[in-house]
């Protein structure tokens, strides 16, 4: 059993996993269908007895990494299959109030597309810290180009506004780092943030469209948009992960979180 089984499990690589039992019987489960709580027990007590197995001690001042390339490839289809799955491809935006200085802006019904177009990008790679004891397994995920679209209403004094805002998102990088503490037999989120925000470009389309207030709507509004799109995909990342350690812990250790 190597080392990173822990990551292998939170991130669900693997459709099934096999134990040697002994010299002669191997005992597989496969994570195609449902296990039985008595399996469930099984898979448990195989998993600790593996973990306690490992004995890194002897390794010192010793860091070792590999590339998680392919691995990583598998869990971001399966993240695609699941953000479509759920229905959130495309997301919904909330409601925004905004005061663009010369008036005020309202933006509704908002949407994001392409949330599911999620791409692992330059190597993802597993290392492990002979010191601390601990596993990282981190890579970087991009959306190349998330679309947007709200409803508007814009009021001025006297003059009212209505038709749509959209536009891009592009370039956005995330790197997450997800961990295992071999000490304590836990997964934990190490970090998920920001590589690099991308850029984003905006169109005010409408009828009787006038010069200076869709200037003054684009100005303020171009960053409202890129902060609340940037949380929302995070968010989208962020969630299901945190929601899955929890998960993974619940099972190695069912008593601690009672």
């Amino acid at each position: 059993m190597k080392i990173y089984l822990p990551i292998c499990l939170f991130f669900g690589f693997c459709s099934s996993i096999a134990f040697a039992i002994n010299e002669n019987e191997v005992r597989n489960f496969d994570f195609d269908r449902d296990l039985s709580p008595e399996e469930l027990e099984e898979l448990r007590g195989l998993v600790n007895k593996e973990l306690n197995l490992h004995d890194l001690s002897k390794l010192q001042n010793t860091i070792i990494e590999v590339e998680l390339n392919d691995y990583m490839d598998r869990l971001l289809s399966n993240v695609r299959e699941l953000i479509i799955k759920n229905g959130i491809d495309p997301t919904s935006l909330p409601d925004q109030k905004i005061d663009i200085h010369v008036g005020k802006t309202k933006l509704t019904e908002g949407q994001l597309n392409d949330t599911s177009k999620i791409e692992r990008y330059e190597n993802a790679t597993l290392s492990y810290n002979t010191d601390t004891q601990k596993l990282i397994a981190q890579m970087t995920i991009r959306f190349e180009d998330l679309k947007f679209i709200y409803k508007y209403h814009t009021k001025v004094t006297f003059i009212s506004m209505t038709g749509h805002v959209h536009g891009n998102v592009k370039h956005v990088h995330i790197n997450v780092q997800l961990g295992f503490d071999l000490k304590q037999g836990l997964l934990f989120v190490n970090s998920i943030n920001f590589k690099h925000t991308g850029s984003i470009t905006i169109k005010v389309s409408g009828n009787s469209l006038i010069d200076w207030i869709t200037d003054a709507m684009s100005f303020v509004i171009t960053g409202v948009l890129h902060d609340l799109i940037l949380s929302t995909i995070k968010n989208i990342i962020a969630n299901p992960i945190n929601s899955i350690v929890e998960t993974v812990n619940n099972f190695l250790h069912p008593t601690s979180f009672l």
